[in-house]
């Protein structure tokens, strides 16, 4: 709390240890946890005991990933270890390790202090479905790869992201929904009228399938059914749409802050101006729920650009009323959705 109120500057080697830690913790629930029948994760631990019992070319050659290079290789790496459990602590573990990474990086560049870390942390939490991260494993992991190479293409200008985006398409092919909304961005970034267009894009999304599908290219083609799929998807009885219609009002309200951070205030971040495109984007999956809130899951994984909205004038240490209210306001309401989340599945702890 002190460091909240006296914007108190620490270390970045202090600010990404105590993401370690975060991490560890986080991956130690994974690692406990007891997933149900109807979770991915329970799949992938089937899974994982046939490739012991019948040897890892199982997975890259009869099993549902055998056309996913990334995911192929992740379980196969996994089926070496001497238990399934270590699939959610390892994947879990990266992913805050990367979110750390960011924020550290990013804090340590542009001088920001505990506040604003505090912040983005928030923003992160209350975005990203705890218990989706536990159960899905393939998506959140690949988001948050994605994720790293958005912000070391945008930020650091780094050729190396190239590497990252083609490693999270191979993971989960959702990451390839990403991928071209960054070459979008980049070929038509000044244009204020696409994120308008992105609002609707799922509609088209049963057409979109349908395209790849008839290419009759494995991964194209897998691409295409999933996402039929998730369009026409049904929801299950372990869902419900408290979290749904919660993150649509946060990004409801994080657009209308950028829109007048980026169109009154004048900002030219670019990294603030393609978390508005991904909260379009976003938002325009709201046709199928399950996409929405899968693509919630990499907003979450990109907070930095969101602090743009967050200055203060740091000379005065002027802290404004109103927005502490919100943030205060935000700060239990991430403690609600949490408490959401934990009623919507059924898994327990060991």
């Amino acid at each position: 709390m002190y460091g909240w109120i006296t914007q108190l500057r620490v270390s970045s080697t202090i600010v990404f240890s105590s993401f370690i830690f975060f991490a560890l913790a986080y991956g130690l629930i994974g690692y406990n946890i007891i997933p149900p029948v109807g979770w991915d994760l329970h799949r992938h631990y089937e899974l994982l005991d046939v490739a012991r019992k019948h040897g890892i070319e199982f997975i890259f050659f009869d099993s549902l990933y055998k056309g996913q290079l990334g995911s192929a290789l992740l379980f196969s790496i996994i089926a070496l270890l001497p238990s399934n459990q270590f699939l959610p602590f390892l994947t879990i573990f990266i992913e805050y390790v990367i979110l750390g990474y960011i924020v550290t990086d990013y804090a340590s560049r542009k001088g920001l202090g505990v506040r604003d870390i505090f912040i983005a942390l928030i923003f992160h939490l209350t975005l990203c479905n705890i218990a989706w991260v536990l159960s899905t494993i393939r998506q959140p992991f690949a988001l948050s790869i994605v994720s790293l190479a958005v912000y070391l293409d945008l930020e650091r200008k780094k050729k190396i992201s190239i590497v990252f985006y083609i490693l999270s398409v191979l993971i989960h092919p959702s990451c390839l929904g990403v991928f071209l909304l960054i070459l979008l961005f980049h070929i038509f970034r000044k244009n204020t009228f696409i994120p308008f267009l992105l609002l609707g894009w799922s509609y088209f999304s049963n057409q979109i399938g349908s395209i790849l599908i008839s290419t009759n290219i494995r991964f194209l083609s897998y691409i295409g059914s999933m996402l039929i799929g998730y369009v026409n998807y049904t929801q299950g009885s372990y869902e419900d749409n408290r979290p749904v219609i919660m993150n649509l009002i946060i990004l409801l309200s994080f657009a209308g802050l950028i829109i007048n951070e980026l169109y009154k205030k004048k900002n030219k971040d670019m990294s603030l101006r393609f978390l508005l495109w991904s909260i379009a984007f976003t938002i325009g999956c709201f046709a199928s729920q399950q996409i929405f809130m899968r693509y919630c899951m990499f907003i979450s994984f990109i907070p930095y650009s969101i602090l743009n909205c967050f200055s203060i004038n740091r000379k005065t240490k002027y802290v404004v009323k109103k927005l502490d209210l919100f943030l205060l306001f935000f700060f239990f309401g991430m403690f609600l959705f949490q408490l959401v989340q934990a009623t919507s599945h059924g898994a327990v702890l060991n």
